[in-house]
C-alpha cells in the first residue's frame, strides 16, 4: 500500500469509504477490528497512538460529529489504516512499525481540529 503523508493521499486511499454504504462498513470493521487490535497485541503499540486511536473510535460514534461534513469518513478512513497492518511500515517492524500509524492518526486529529476551528 502507499504512504499517507497528506490528507489528500488519506482521501485517495483505498480506506477511504467512499459512500455511505462503504462507510457503515468500515464503521463495523472498525467494531470488529479495535478490541483485537487493542486488546493482546497492543503492549507493542505507543500508549499515545492507542490513546489517540481510542479517542477516534469515541469521535466516530459520538452524534454531534456526524454533523460535521466528512469527519466521520476521514476519521474512519484514519481507524482503518492504523488497524488493517497492510501499511507503509509493517506493524511487526519493530521500533518503527508503527510510526506511520502514528503520523496518519496524528494527521486525522490535525484534520479534524483545522476544520473544527474554521
Amino acid at each position: 500500500m502507499g504512504k499517507i503523508e497528506t490528507l489528500e493521499d488519506l482521501l485517495e486511499s483505498p480506506w477511504y469509504p467512499r459512500d455511505s454504504a462503504k462507510l457503515e462498513a468500515a464503521k463495523s470493521a472498525i467494531a470488529k477490528l479495535m478490541p483485537k487490535k487493542l486488546g493482546k497485541g497492543s503492549k507493542r503499540i505507543p500508549k499515545q497512538v492507542v490513546a489517540d486511536a481510542e479517542w477516534l473510535n469515541r469521535v466516530l460514534l459520538e452524534e454531534r460529529w456526524r454533523k460535521k461534513k466528512g469527519v466521520d469518513a476521514i476519521v474512519a478512513a484514519g481507524l482503518l489504516y492504523f488497524l488493517t497492518g497492510r501499511d507503509g511500515i509493517p506493524d511487526r517492524t519493530q521500533v518503527i512499525g508503527y510510526l506511520d500509524d502514528s503520523m496518519v492518526i496524528d494527521l486525522v486529529i490535525r484534520s479534524i481540529q483545522l476544520g473544527v476551528a474554521r
